[in-house]
């Protein structure tokens, strides 16, 4: 049996693994107090330590939108004591919407980094601006249609490429499954395969910019 997702793990070591070779050794973490918050964070926490990194504050805050926010971030950078080099923010579109600006005014030159779920996957520049600067990975498929203009046709592209990948891998799992080394370029990454016979995925990364989500160094 092979399993196959698009598991936010996945995009969690991606930005462990991406800030770790920009140099940036020393993170806070900012998650929210949920099941879904804890996997993340831990997926990072993992990679991250395991490539020599150093979580400095490992902070929560609540699933639900709420007053309480500002005191989180401010606990977040104040723990770290000016030691951070980046912070690992895990959220939805709302909870990255109302976190970003305060950490902007908190720690101004931190940069921030975030799996794709900050997306919501349909452009809303008049909300995202908020989000201008953060770092992202996001699955080729969105950005693809973004730049065709074709985004919003969709109301859920990510699980649209999630099915074309799962034909994809179908048809090229021997090939897979005989060379641990092999890639296939799918909608959701490039795709290889784990030791524990679980799909993975490698993402590029973007970042926002007047409230659009565009490739990062472009």
């Amino acid at each position: 049996m092979y399993q196959f997702g698009l598991l936010p793990e996945d995009e969690a070591r991606e930005v462990a693994n991406f800030a770790i070779a920009r140099g940036q050794r020393t993170a806070v973490i900012l998650a929210p107090n949920s099941a879904w918050g804890e996997r993340v964070a831990g997926a990072f926490r993992a990679a991250y330590q395991g490539k020599g990194g150093q979580i400095i504050a490992n902070q929560q805050y609540a699933d639900a939108p709420s007053s309480s926010y500002l005191q989180d971030v401010q606990n977040a950078v104040g723990a770290s004591q000016g030691r951070a080099s980046m912070v690992f923010l895990a959220a939805s579109p709302s909870q990255a919407r109302l976190l970003r600006p305060l950490l902007a005014a908190q720690a101004a030159s931190l940069p921030v980094y975030a799996t794709s779920h900050i997306f919501s996957g349909r452009t809303d520049p008049s909300k995202d601006a908020d989000l201008d600067g953060v770092i992202y990975t996001e699955i080729p498929w969105v950005m693809e249609s973004l730049q065709a203009g074709t985004l919003n046709n969709s109301t859920y592209p990510r699980m649209f490429a999630l099915g074309m990948d799962a034909f994809l891998i179908a048809k090229n799992l021997p090939g897979i499954a005989s060379n641990p080394s092999a890639r296939v370029n799918g909608k959701t990454g490039d795709i290889s395969l784990a030791g524990n016979r679980q799909i993975q995925r490698h993402l590029p990364f973007a970042t926002f910019a007047n409230g659009l989500p565009r490739p990062l160094g472009q």
